[in-house]
This record gives structure tokens, sequence and C-alpha cells, in this order.
């Protein structure tokens, strides 16, 4: 009589189906929870003219390489030489542009009410490159750019 042996662990047909759905369903979320690379890198950034007086539009010049396309939702906020805050609505970038490096400018026109003297620009850009980014977006924040209001 031979002795037979017992395995310490069996695998059945519906453990192995388990493991399969919880990989379909839980691998898509580990790979989105972890995906926090910025999708792109920012290699210049300034103001074009310096100065300007309210009423007139001031350019963002953007220097940047794309890594992959995500959609853009820019956040931009004027500092005025009273310290008052102007924040502009911007629309949501759906189609960045090409992948690799790329130059583009982004207008700001002064408010007609804003104070003369330094002021400053500051934007920051958030990043959906996953369903999961649309409540916990990747967010890139550029230096704040100095600039002056002068009087009409």
């Amino acid at each position: 009589m031979t002795p037979t042996v017992k395995r310490a662990f069996q695998f059945h047909p519906t453990d192995i189906l388990a493991f399969i759905i919880a990989a379909i369903i839980f691998g898509p979320l580990i790979w989105w929870v972890t995906d926090r690379t910025p999708p792109v890198i920012l290699e210049g950034y300034e103001l074009s003219p310096s100065s300007v007086a309210p009423g007139e539009t001031i350019y963002r010049v953007i220097k940047v390489n794309r890594l992959r396309l995500c959609e853009t939702d820019p956040d931009t906020v004027l500092i005025d030489g009273a310290k008052v805050r102007w924040h502009f609505e911007e629309p949501p970038i759906l189609s960045p542009g090409p992948l690799g490096r790329d130059s583009y400018k982004r207008p700001v026109v002064i408010p007609l009410q804003a104070n003369p003297g330094p002021a400053e620009i500051r934007t920051s850009a958030n990043y959906t490159c996953n369903a999961l980014h649309k409540y916990w977006p990747i967010k890139i924040v550029g230096k704040p750019l100095e600039f002056q209001i002068i009087a009409k």
C-alpha cells in the first residue's frame, strides 16, 4: 500500500478565477494610485513684456518637454501693485499638443481696475492622465513671475 501525500495547499479552479478577477479590478487601481509622475517637464517660463498698463495683455511664454498627453486644467492668479488678487478662469486644455519639446504663449489681460506697481503672476496646472486623477490630480506649480503694472 502506497502512502498518500497531501499537499499543504491546493489550487481550486475557483481560486484561480478569483485571482484573475481581483487582478482585473485592482490592477488598474494600483497602477493609477502609483501614477504620480508629472506628464511635462517645465523647461522655461517667463513673461513678455516686462511692464504693462491696465487693460493691456501680458503673455506667459512657456517651454515644456511633454512626456505624455494628459488633460490640463490651468489656474492663474495675478497679484497687482496693491497686493489685490485677481483669479482668472481658464478652460481645461483637452488636447495639449505634441509629445516632446513645445513652446507656446498664454495671454493674461490685466484688469482695468488693477493697481499700478510691482506685480506678479502665479500659475499652476492640474493634470488628469487617468481616471483617479479626476479626484487626485498631478499638480505642477510654476514660479511666481514678476513684472510692473504702469499707470495709464
